[in-house]
């Protein structure tokens, strides 16, 4: 659930004023070409972070220094450092390459970082990192989206799931190709498995860039539903496996498709959640007549719900995209054909 973002502004999601404030500082939505300056704006970030983590323990009087050692111990944990970590990593990267836009995804969402790449017909990689360690790399070319990589999401993002789907690539196929080669989690290895595929006569090139596009699309869906994290786009970074996919995805269309799915990811969150455990309902089934009327995904989905199984061990079960899963499975839900166990 984490890192879903609203499409559209309430009463209890408006930036208070100093969140404004901040959007409107430099390092908010800017680059340079002086490395100098890009190593000062990500110091400043890092400064903010740490400020915004010590504020809290250290307005309260302590007594002594273990008192004070003890604070340190509340605020420094696994999440904190991994933020703090992200914050000194744009350092790094500030050094490395000069032509960098860098934000907090809270500030600035994905969405507004895309358009603007594509008004000024950037290229690049625009990485989005979060604070529990899953990443989504995007490589734009002229504004426009030639690939699209993960690292630490679910297995529904693997370009071979999309090739299984399409019926290009069976799963017995797929599940002895990764046997003898296992993901490393790479993006550069994630991203050579198609063209490994088609070495081995496996599919063909319109196969894989059918695939390639699913993927770079689900992921521009997942990412744009992210409303925590930070991102960072390189200039002139593309890969050699971008270069050869070469997309050419516009944007705008999937950034909106990605806006309706958070519409529709809000009304599902409010019928059950992802440890739910759901059961069929015997006689409103019979009631519905035969099951042959379900398309092939809803008949997977259904016959994969046992009184036993959660909703997310459900998703996992059908080797489908979460999205899809969840949404079958609130129409299952509101037309009473299942139950959640109370």
């Amino acid at each position: 659930k984490e890192g879903r973002a609203r499409p559209v502004p309430d009463a209890e999601t408006m930036l208070e004023e100093d969140d404004v404030v901040d959007s409107l500082r430099p390092s908010s939505l800017s680059w340079s070409r002086d490395g100098g300056v890009n190593r000062v704006r990500v110091a400043m970030d890092f400064a903010d972070a740490l400020a915004d983590l010590l504020r809290p323990e250290l307005l309260t009087p302590a007594i002594d220094e273990r008192t004070y050692q003890m604070a340190f111990q509340r605020m420094l944990t696994p999440d904190t450092v991994a933020q703090l970590g992200q914050a000194l990593g744009g350092l790094v990267d500030s050094g490395q390459n000069a032509d960098a836009l860098t934000g907090n995804v809270s500030v600035i969402s994905i969405a507004e970082v895309l358009q603007l790449l594509s008004l000024q017909r950037q290229t690049g990689s625009l990485t989005v990192r979060t604070r529990k360690g899953a990443s989504i790399v995007l490589f734009i070319k002229e504004g426009n989206l030639s690939l699209a990589t993960s690292a630490g999401l679910h297995g529904e993002f693997r370009v071979g799931r999309y090739l299984v789907q399409d019926g290009a690539l069976k799963e017995a196929q797929l599940s002895e190709y990764l046997e003898q080669n296992p993901p490393s989690g790479s993006r550069a290895r994630s991203s050579l498995i198609g063209e490994a595929l088609i070495e081995r006569g496996l599919i063909d090139a319109a196969q894989l860039h059918k695939g390639l596009t699913r993927q770079a699309s689900e992921l521009i869906y997942e990412v744009v539903r992210w409303n925590s994290g930070r991102f960072s786009f390189k200039l002139d970074d593309l890969s050699d496996a971008a270069q050869a996919a070469d997309l050419g995805l516009p944007t705008g269309a999937i950034v909106m498709e990605g806006f309706r799915r958070v519409d529709e990811w809000r009304l599902i969150e409010g019928s059950f959640d992802f440890e739910n455990v759901l059961y069929q309902d015997p006689m409103a089934i019979e009631r519905m007549g035969k099951q042959s009327e379900l398309t092939k995904l809803e008949a997977t989905v259904l016959a994969a719900i046992d009184g036993e199984r959660t909703v997310r061990e459900i998703v996992a079960e059908v080797h489908a995209s979460s999205f899809d899963v969840c949404k079958i499975l609130y129409q299952f839900v509101n037309s009473r054909l299942v139950r959640i166990e109370s």
